[in-house]
């Protein structure tokens, strides 16, 4: 019985020699612990932290439970285990994470966590040296939990907390609870027994609404920044009442309590630390990175050369002048994408665009909140990014997430022709040397991208019916011809539809010629929202239309498609003037087999000219026969 006493007041001398009341001896406290012993060299459950006998709660061994049921003769093994928080004493006590058998207090297992308690921290966490002092805390109250709270004005918040959840208060204490009306009065609160003070017989952690907290000890910290703070520790069983002067142990868990504020302005320190050296570190990094752009404006005036030599050697072909303009405006600005934008009827449509600004590809802009329509409007070189107008802002940055955007308006012969784009990788990217750069590069080729600008317009128009938006007949027999083309190569089926309108002519005669081209307008948007992506519809002449259609599964789809044609010609058609009318069309269908020589291998076959008059004819002459069939003719 004297050794174990002895083990207990070592407790506290310990707590008072390791805790001095200055902040600089918090790294030297109880949370410092042997990996092997635990804290303060503790050997096991006999060890300097087990509870004080002349403390132990009325009707427990003073010698600690893990004890009980191991000496035969001492106590009867119907009281092993009754104890609230104890281990079953005919078993020994599971081991702890560094392979010890678990500490026990008053109440049960005391800082390690056991059945209905919250995993611990790895360890060598954030919270480990807190976690430590805090199970030291619970030791000394001889408590089975110890927890940290934040004084708010809406009551208590926990920081951190060891033991079961419960008891450990996790859920915080709000303004009015009970408990939180003992701090009013400073310095260590004691309480013995909850259950059994007046005070208490509200509060939601004692009556069992969110714990049964019985045994309780306060003590109130003030933290470096000023704040205020709470040191608690809680157990289901109620604590010896304290003894008066020759009682240390609310002093010992007012030394804790100086340890966990030294400890936490330290950590606040070593944060602060790492904030300064993370700003030095960007620092540095920054100016690497201006060491590295004065190094590059060295070879900007040599990179603006070579882009400018492949521009002028590219001539007029479309693709390659774009491309070539949009790879000098990225080697002359470091940027990661680069755009292209020509202004056409009213829009900034983008002719190009690679790197991270190729979502853009084929798509018209709007003037009004884009940054190139802003640069059309003022004429001058514009930038979002780090600084008054952020990239999000506007409508290129909004769409593909680029930190910062450089427009310079295209002019030539004195008018706006359309937007040279970059993106840069960071927000403050592209600085006024790169706007300098990329000003110079867009100066001489403005002309040649409003050249090939043309010149791709013309091509598209003179391959386009300008009524429907069809292809015309010359692209439409292109486009069969192609797909001959890829079935020689690739084998599969291959159909062409001659779509002929049955009383146009009536239209014209009795609504008037603005009536026929709405209709032939909406029959061939009928034609695109009915064939297949990989089809190919074309506006023949008159109230003609082609679909080639290849890549078909069987000769029978052909067929197939000729219905869905049809039945959509054969709905009501609105007039301008509001009149409804039937237009039919009969649907000649010509399935193209392949050609193949006698080994079986394409060769030997027409020229692919003449194969295309043939196909034509073919579809054409299925056409009349369907149309000479009548209204009733029908499609196999």
């Amino acid at each position: 019985m004297s050794e174990h006493t002895g083990h207990s007041e070592h407790v506290r001398d310990t707590a008072r020699t390791h805790h001095p009341r200055h902040p600089h001896h918090a790294q030297h406290g109880p949370a410092a612990q042997d990996p092997q012993h635990g804290p303060q060299g503790q050997d096991g459950p006999e060890g300097p932290d087990a509870p004080d006998p002349k403390h132990a709660p009325e009707g427990q061994d003073p010698q600690g439970g893990q004890q009980g049921g191991q000496q035969d003769g001492q106590q009867d093994g119907q009281q092993d285990g009754q104890q609230d928080g104890e281990q079953d004493q005919t078993t020994p006590a599971p081991p702890s994470p560094q392979g010890r058998p678990e500490q026990h207090g008053p109440d049960g297992p005391v800082a390690t966590p056991g059945e209905g308690t919250p995993s611990p921290r790895p360890p060598g966490g954030p919270d480990a040296p807190l976690e430590a002092l805090l199970r030291v805390a619970a030791r000394v109250a001889g408590t089975a939990a110890a927890s940290l709270h934040l004084v708010e004005a809406g009551g208590l918040r926990r920081l951190v907390g060891v033991g079961p959840a419960g008891l450990a208060l996790a859920d915080g204490l709000p303004a009015d609870e009970p408990l939180v009306a003992l701090l009013h009065g400073g310095g260590t609160r004691w309480v013995a027994d909850a259950a059994a003070d007046p005070a208490l017989a509200g509060s939601a952690w004692v009556d069992g609404r969110r714990g049964r907290v019985r045994g309780l000890a306060l003590t109130p910290l003030a933290l470096p920044d000023g704040r205020r703070a709470v040191l608690a520790a809680a157990g289901t069983a109620p604590l010896p009442p304290t003894s008066g002067a020759g009682d240390d142990r609310p002093a010992a868990l007012a030394d804790l309590a100086l340890a966990v504020a030294a400890l936490l302005g330290h950590a606040a320190q070593v944060r602060r630390w790492a904030t300064l050296a993370a700003e030095h570190d960007r620092r540095r990094l920054a100016t690497d990175d201006r060491r590295a752009r004065e190094a590059h404006a060295s070879d900007r005036r040599e990179a603006l050369v070579a882009a400018r030599l492949r521009v002028a050697e590219a001539e007029l072909v479309p693709a390659v002048v774009t491309d070539r303009v949009c790879r000098g405006a990225r080697d002359v600005t470091g940027a990661a994408g680069a755009a292209l934008l020509e202004l056409h009827a009213g829009h900034l449509v983008v002719q190009a665009a690679d790197g991270t600004l190729a979502p853009l590809r084929s798509l018209a802009l709007e003037l009004e909140g884009s940054l190139c329509g802003r640069a059309l409007e003022t004429g001058t070189v514009v930038r979002a990014g780090a600084g008054s107008t952020r990239a999000d802002d506007v409508f290129e940055g909004a769409l593909t997430g680029a930190p910062s955007l450089l427009a310079v308006p295209l002019h030539r012969d004195g008018r706006v022709v359309g937007a040279a784009l970059v993106a840069g990788a960071a927000p403050d990217d592209l600085g006024p040397e790169d706007a300098a750069a990329l000003q110079e590069l867009a100066t001489p080729s403005s002309a040649a991208l409003a050249n090939a600008w043309a010149m791709d317009r013309a091509v598209r128009e003179a391959a386009t019916d300008p009524l429907t938006g069809l292809p015309n007949r010359g692209a439409g027999l292109l486009a069969l011809e192609g797909a001959l083309a890829r079935q020689d190569r690739r084998g599969g089926h291959l159909a062409l539809l001659f779509v002929d309108l049955d009383g146009f002519k009536s239209v014209n005669d009795r609504h008037g010629h603005r009536a026929g081209d709405a209709l032939l307008v909406e029959v061939a948007r009928r034609l695109r929202a009915t064939v297949r992506r990989s089809d190919t519809p074309a506006r023949y002449g008159g109230d003609e239309f082609l679909v080639v259609a290849e890549a078909l599964a069987h000769p029978d789809d052909a067929h197939a498609l000729a219905r869905r044609v049809a039945d959509a010609l054969a709905a009501p058609h609105t007039l301008p003037d509001g009149s409804t009318i039937r237009v039919g069309g009969a649907v000649g269908v010509a399935p193209a087999p392949p050609v193949t020589s006698p080994t079986g291998s394409p060769g030997g076959a027409p020229p692919l000219p003449a194969r295309v008059t043939a196909l034509l004819a073919a579809a054409d002459a299925d056409m009349y026969a369907r149309k000479a069939a009548g209204p009733r003719r029908a499609l196999r």
